[in-house]
């Protein structure tokens, strides 16, 4: 089982908080989600951090609504910015 992973178009991850006592999966569906779950520790680790970051900049590309490069990355950036917070 992976701590971090993508299903169902969202960002699934194991709720590392509650360990050993709960095995709980968060999902979230927006970059301000992932970018909580991470200031809040659900996950640990900077290889899984890594991968919330990753799969948070890989939810605000699939939710952006741009119809062109430049739109697209103008969201990446502010999706950046909102996970570097």
């Amino acid at each position: 089982m992976r701590t971090v992973f993508w299903e169902d178009h969202k960002v699934k991850m194991i709720d590392q908080r509650l360990l050993p006592s709960q095995y709980i999966i968060a999902d979230f569906d927006s970059v301000e989600g992932v970018a909580r779950s991470i200031k809040e520790m659900y996950v640990r680790g900077a290889p899984a951090i890594g991968a919330a970051g990753a799969y948070g900049m890989a939810l605000a590309a699939q939710r952006s609504p741009a119809n062109d490069r430049d739109s697209l990355l103008n969201d990446l950036h502010r999706a950046k910015e909102v996970l570097d917070a």
